[in-house]
């Protein structure tokens, strides 16, 4: 377990290189998404601040996304991962599909050559995605549209849309930032001010799905492999409920049973 001074070591790290894509013009964040995360994958490679990568906890969280994940996928699809990092959750759709595309702006340390033959690793520069228009059954981005910024956001999801194919679905998992901050400031800020550039609201997030031309969008509740899709709205009043509350008691109470299922973001939009 980390120390407080490790976490706070953890936290600052984070913070000045993130502050350097909240500041930065549109055309500077496009070289500087692969430089800031390269940087911060060489810093904390051996540092005592930074989380541990226990194998356990990480194959136990592939577990957990496939169970909402398996739902959507079949043999003939061709699926694309945002923010496929160490490709764990790659490998395992890979198993489902035909076809895997593992996008990301840097891979580290990933071993290419063990990889399976339908899986191919993709780096990008955070908006622009290098896959061919209406290519793609099933996009997927999880824990990834938090760390992009927010002028970035529809861009993101503008390419997302030119890459699905028609009737192609894009699923969307992202913290809630009313029961946050979610990233590594949440011991510090009320706010996210670490690698999370914005967090957002199933209404804020159905708004920019809609924006980008994926109109059709059903949010999902619940949790454990049990999940009940619902039309956006219902959350979204709840959501306006909720966000009348101090923010200590939307810390404290939307971490637990049964508002946490309730404020979890998983949209679905499909392309008509």
């Amino acid at each position: 377990m980390r120390t407080f001074d490790q976490i706070k070591r953890y936290y600052e790290i984070e913070k000045k290189l993130a502050n350097r894509l909240r500041r930065a013009t549109q055309s500077e964040r496009q070289q500087l998404y692969v430089e800031v995360y390269d940087e911060f994958l060489t810093t904390l490679a051996n540092d005592s601040s930074a989380p541990s990568n226990d194998l356990t906890l990480q194959a136990g969280r592939t577990r957990s996304q496939m169970k909402f994940l398996r739902r959507f996928l079949y043999p003939e699809a061709v699926f694309l991962e945002l923010g496929s990092s160490s490709c764990r959750m790659a490998i395992e759709v890979a198993k489902h599909v035909n076809k895997v595309y593992a996008v990301d702006v840097s891979f580290g340390t990933v071993d290419r050559s063990s990889l399976p033959p339908n899986l191919e690793c993709v780096e990008f520069d955070g908006l622009h995605l290098p896959v061919a228009p209406e290519s793609i059954d099933i996009a997927y981005s999880h824990q990834v549209i938090e760390h992009v910024h927010p002028e970035d956001a529809i861009d993101q999801l503008a390419e997302i849309y030119r890459v699905l194919a028609t009737g192609g679905k894009f699923v969307c998992v992202t913290p809630n930032r009313l029961n946050g901050p979610h990233d590594e400031s949440r011991m510090f800020d009320a706010v996210a001010t670490g690698f999370h550039l914005k967090e957002y609201t199933i209404a804020e997030l159905v708004q920019l799905l809609r924006q980008s031309g994926l109109w059709r969008v059903i949010a999902y509740t619940g949790g454990r492999g049990y999940y009940m899709g619902c039309p956006p709205v219902a959350l979204s009043l709840f959501e306006a409920a909720f966000s009348l509350l101090p923010w200590k008691w939307r810390t404290s109470w939307g971490a637990y049973f049964p508002v946490r299922p309730l404020l979890a973001i998983r949209l679905v939009g499909w392309k008509l």
